[in-house]
């Protein structure tokens, strides 16, 4: 797995999926892990019959349970889970669609604020988000409680999940919102860890390349302090064009 080199000061999550090969593409920027470890006890997640059904993609399951009057929008006895969100999370789309169908309410969130909206995006689950966003899924809700003050939007340019991307700048996103804790905007998260042409569709979008997080680097000094090379040739190429001197190779020669 490629190590990123990350700025002093800056708090960026960096998760890799369980259970798989360690290779950049698994790399994840996602939620902290909820502790439920306390000194003397592990304390174990409680979950509904629907919660395990939308979880493990049983539709048929969760269908005869919402017949039976299961609670929809029960959340689980320690993430705080909604059936929604775990079925998100899972990527199981037609349950979303019965879910959302049935008044699921799109937008609780887990104890750490996480919403359905957020994990989907992160993961990359386009005909989700599409579906969550018709629902009326809010795309600016903010996740205090995670390390990387999360929202839509910085998940999905995080894990470089352009389709997921393209969907939620279509929504009325703030394509600058910066985290409160290190000032990181959407575009340095995606220059940061390597996600070229997320950089070029946060560009195109209107994101601010000027802007500095809370250590003063910008999008091209966290691109060029990871080594990627190919990211600060299009963010210099978008300064070219917009008739500016390069910022991020200023003594390089154009190629």
């Amino acid at each position: 797995m490629k190590v990123h080199t990350v700025l002093p000061g800056t708090l960026l999550t960096v998760l890799t999926l369980c259970g798989c090969a360690t290779t950049e593409e698994q790399v994840i920027v996602g939620f902290t892990p909820l502790n439920v470890a306390t000194a003397n006890e592990q304390v174990t997640e409680r979950l509904a019959p629907l919660h395990i059904a939308a979880r493990d993609g049983e539709l048929a399951t969760v269908k005869k349970l919402l017949q039976q009057g299961a609670d929809i929008d029960a959340t689980s006895s320690v993430s705080g889970s909604t059936t929604l969100i775990l079925a998100a999370t899972a990527g199981h789309e037609s349950i979303v669609d019965v879910l959302l169908d049935a008044g699921a309410a799109v937008n609780t969130a887990d104890q750490v604020d996480g919403t359905a909206l957020m994990y989907a995006s992160s993961k990359g689950y386009v005909g989700i988000v599409d579906k969550l966003l018709q629902h009326g899924a809010t795309v600016n809700l903010v996740s205090p409680k995670d390390h990387l003050d999360s929202t839509a939007l910085t998940l999905a340019a995080g894990n470089g999940q352009d389709a997921v991307l393209a969907l939620l700048l279509k929504a009325d996103v703030d394509a600058d919102w910066r985290t409160a804790r290190d000032g990181y905007t959407a575009l340095m998260l995606a220059a940061e860890l390597g996600h070229g042409s997320t950089v070029t569709l946060l560009l195109a979008a209107g994101a601010n390349p000027d802007l500095k997080d809370r250590n003063g680097n910008t999008a091209c000094e966290l691109a060029a302090a990871n080594g990627h090379d190919a990211i600060t040739k299009v963010l210099d190429d978008f300064y070219l064009a917009q008739g500016q001197a390069k910022r991020c190779r200023p003594d390089s020669k154009r190629t």
